[in-house]
């Protein structure tokens, strides 16, 4: 029966670690039952796999840097990956809430070279929870209000940072 001990090594050198680890099987036949740090190491020594040439199998170590700094530069890849992510899904949906209020909307008589600028902003569930319309027509506000109301509910996107993102937006409109 062999019994699998792992241990890790952490040395200080003024501001700097360095870290190493070692996997090693050893039989348990081969412990007794008080070994010192020096028997241990002495054993660990003898029982470091081997490779094929027949010399010890080295550890890769990165620098000091890299240890330190890996971690961190991965978890900032990965944040900025999401978030770009989160940022293209709510252009997206911004882009598909102004169609599915053009669509709806019904573009008053007499209004051709008018236009209007739409800030709408939802709730959690996609409804309109305000709406402020700047122009200087009145049909043009009445028509786009109307289409805001009549588009909604919003599809609200699963991604939490894109349904923050989309719960503002602006849309304009131009009558031709």
């Amino acid at each position: 029966m062999k019994t699998f001990f792992l241990f890790s090594t952490l040395v200080l050198l003024g501001t700097q670690t360095f870290a190493e680890n070692r996997s090693i099987y050893l039989p348990s036949s081969a412990l007794p039952d008080h070994v010192s740090a020096n028997q241990f190491n002495a054993l660990l020594k003898e029982n470091e796999p081997q490779s094929t040439l027949g010399t010890p199998v080295q550890n890769i170590q990165m620098p000091p840097k890299a240890i330190s700094h890996a971690p961190s530069k991965l978890l900032d890849e990965e944040a900025a990956k999401r978030k770009a992510e989160s940022k293209e899904i709510a252009l997206s949906a911004k882009k598909d809430f102004a169609n599915k209020i053009r669509r709806a909307w019904h573009v008053p008589l007499g209004s051709a070279g008018k236009s209007a600028t739409a800030h709408i902003t939802l709730a959690d569930n996609g409804s309109v929870r305000s709406i402020h319309i700047e122009s200087n027509d009145l049909d043009m506000k009445n028509s786009i209000a109307t289409a805001i109301r009549a588009a909604a509910p919003f599809p609200m996107p699963s991604n939490p940072e894109a349904r923050k993102q989309v719960k503002s937006f602006t849309s304009s409109f131009w009558s031709k």
